[in-house]
């Protein structure tokens, strides 16, 4: 089962549901405001880079030095 965090963008979220409904993958609903900021250190520590988990725009600032 996934835990998954639900937008405020419904329409998007419709799609994330259907699409794990289609491929028959079981999800665990959650708001994002339930979202705290230990969950969010736990899930970040899954992956070798933060940036999978921003914004695709947000891009723009990997490997800069001056930050």
């Amino acid at each position: 089962m996934i835990d998954l965090y639900l937008s405020k963008n419904s329409r998007r979220n419709q799609l994330l549901l259907d699409f794990f409904q289609n491929y028959g993958i079981e999800v665990s609903c959650h708001s994002v405001s339930e979202m705290t900021k230990d969950k969010l250190i736990e899930m970040m520590s899954y992956s070798s880079d933060c940036f999978e988990f921003l914004s695709p725009n947000l891009l723009r600032f990997k490997n800069r030095d001056n930050l």
